[in-house]
């Protein structure tokens, strides 16, 4: 690519200091936050989010609920067998419940019916809640033909009573009922990092050293604990550090998802056969899914590094000239990331292979005992790549899109960054999870301000001609649509059940358009996470390489065409040091 042999002196500034620049280079960083909400970056990241939403449905649709509640949590159980154990009862449980429900709400039905919906949960679902819903008629029916002996505020405080009541059952049948397994694996997503925002902003935990036994007894002790690592290994996945909800989000959930979802657990009443047909089903469908995650976030990724990356350059590139980029160098940004996986599974093989001759009757132990260097060498290796993996892996989209390179050069790039450099990466990781999760704490502040005014001003504006109270809800017709936003909620239970239809109708438009707004805050996650990383990358560059920030390659529809078949080739920069998209 360009001259390696450049000098450090050659980049510096004119009349800056190199030495504070290059102590204080993580003040880069900080520039990932207007470069994340730059409107193309923005857009382009909450479109990435609805595509893979709609995937997800699409899955839950096809699947139904499944998921019960503490299961993703479970998955690491160290009991042999204790989370199959754990499925299988929920299951029974939860047919036990159903059978009670329907019994209480649903129109009265033969046992054979009741037995049939026990194993049907969505059908289930839509009878019981039907009940429930002509139960709550019936009652405000009662309650109608008293009103002449109630004042209205007596009124409307039953009313919403007996809204209340219905969301809480109707909540509680949800809850029996499960969800879907996309359903489940986002809200355990969103649960892990709203457990990463706490542990970043309390780093430092005062602890008691011992164990209360008896009432009132005090700690004989106190000790300070980091929120960063965890204590011991036996609570690596706990969510009270960094380190257990980084592994809960990217690793927990993805591994759950392909292994330990319920279609992929075997049941007692299960036959061999249709287990093995629910799993290849189970396991196509997810394959589909993550191919769609991984296109969608390939695109999306590939272009908001190139466009991060030449705004780092001084460049003004519109985001449509960085998707274009992004989709003419797809394959790379598909196939790259799994390059260094691929090279893990095919040593892994080997070594099974190799070990193979340890099951040859007497001689084969004594071989593999002759043979333990190669099995050590490569376990070696795979820990070589596991840890550029884990400190490198979010350099590989930014160095495809600064460097004009192929994969095996990206590749050997960022994992030769992280191995030159490990003290200066898990700076500038640390200074962009640190500022990362303070900007998205402000967004946040500043999304609930905008609910929280625009629910106060429409609700008075709604309520000024008389119209105060909902059909059946007991309470004013906005706060029946939309209840009051809170911080930490910013959309709260949605109570379908008691509205009318017009309330109906408008609450579908409303929470289309809220539901729009907040994920706003997910897709800042997602530009972030891509801009911060090119940055990172780019310091990183300076730093171990000596090239400029403003030196990144051209690329233009004919250029990246012509360098396409053939690996590692470069292209010249622009004049002035300056790429163009």
């Amino acid at each position: 690519m360009k001259d390696r042999n450049v000098s450090p002196s050659t980049n510096r500034r004119a009349g800056g200091d190199p030495f504070w620049d290059s102590v204080l280079d993580f003040r880069y960083i900080f520039r990932a936050f207007r470069l994340t909400i730059e409107p193309g970056v923005w857009v382009l990241a909450l479109l990435a989010l609805v595509i893979i939403y709609t995937a997800g449905r699409a899955m839950d649709g096809i699947w139904g609920p499944q998921v019960l509640s503490g299961e993703i949590a479970a998955f690491h159980s160290p009991a042999p067998g204790a989370y199959r154990e754990m499925i299988v009862q929920d299951r029974l449980n939860r047919q036990a419940a159903l059978a009670e429900m329907l019994q209480d709400y649903a129109t009265p039905l033969h046992s054979r019916q009741i037995q049939a919906l026990e194993h049907n949960p969505r059908g289930a679902y839509d009878a019981i809640v039907a009940g429930m819903e002509r139960n709550f008629h019936r009652r405000l029916a009662e309650l109608v033909r008293e009103k002449p002996a109630l004042s209205a505020n007596t009124l409307h405080r039953r009313q919403h009573r007996l809204a209340m009541e219905l969301l809480v059952n109707v909540r509680q049948v949800q809850s029996t009922i499960g969800r879907g397994i996309f359903d489940a694996a986002m809200h355990e997503e969103l649960r892990q990092f709203s457990y990463l925002v706490f542990d970043v902003l309390n780093p430092l935990r005062i602890e008691s050293t011992s164990t209360i036994t008896a009432p009132g007894q005090a700690p004989t002790g106190y000790e300070i604990s980091v929120a960063a690592t965890p204590r011991n290994s036996s609570v690596a996945w706990q969510s009270d550090t960094v380190w257990g909800c980084l592994a809960n989000m990217f690793i927990t959930v993805p591994e759950w998802l392909i292994a330990g979802a319920p279609p992929m657990v075997a049941r007692p009443s299960q036959s061999p056969g249709r287990l093995v047909l629910v799993r290849a089903a189970y396991l196509l469908t997810i394959i589909i899914f993550f191919l769609i995650c991984i296109a969608t976030l390939a695109t999306v990724g590939g272009a908001v590094c190139r466009h991060t990356a030449a705004r780092m350059a001084g460049e003004d590139p519109s985001i449509i000239a960085s998707v274009r980029f992004a989709v003419r160098r797809f394959w790379l940004f598909i196939r790259v990331p799994l390059l260094p996986v691929g090279l893990i599974l095919v040593l892994g093989i080997l070594m099974i292979a190799i070990s193979l001759i340890g099951a040859v009757p007497w001689i084969g132990p004594i071989l593999v005992g002759i043979m333990f260097i190669v099995f050590l060498l490569g376990g070696f290796m795979i820990m070589l790549v596991v840890l550029g993996l884990a400190g490198g892996l979010h350099l590989i989209y930014p160095c495809l899109a600064v460097e004009a390179s192929d994969g095996f050069d990206s590749i050997s790039r960022s994992f030769s960054y992280v191995y030159n450099s490990p003290w200066r990466v898990a700076l500038y990781t640390i200074v962009a999870l640190i500022y990362g999760v303070l900007t998205w704490l402000f967004l946040l502040l500043a999304l609930y301000v905008i609910l929280a005014v625009t629910h106060w001003c429409t609700n008075i504006g709604m309520g000024f001609f008389g119209l105060e109270h909902g059909a059946y809800s007991g309470v004013s017709v906005l706060n029946t649509i939309w209840p009051t936003p809170q911080f930490e909620r910013l959309i709260g239970p949605i109570n379908w059940w008691a509205m009318g239809w017009g309330e109906l109708i408008a609450a579908l438009f409303i929470y289309f358009w809220l539901f729009l707004l907040v994920t706003l805050l997910g897709a800042y996650v997602v530009g972030y996470y891509f801009s911060s990383s090119t940055i990172i990358y780019m310091l990183l560059r300076r730093h171990v390489d000596g090239e400029p920030l403003s030196d990144i390659a051209s690329f233009t529809e004919t250029s990246d065409a012509a360098a396409s078949p053939v690996a590692g080739t470069s292209l010249p920069p622009a004049a002035g040091g300056l790429g163009q998209i």
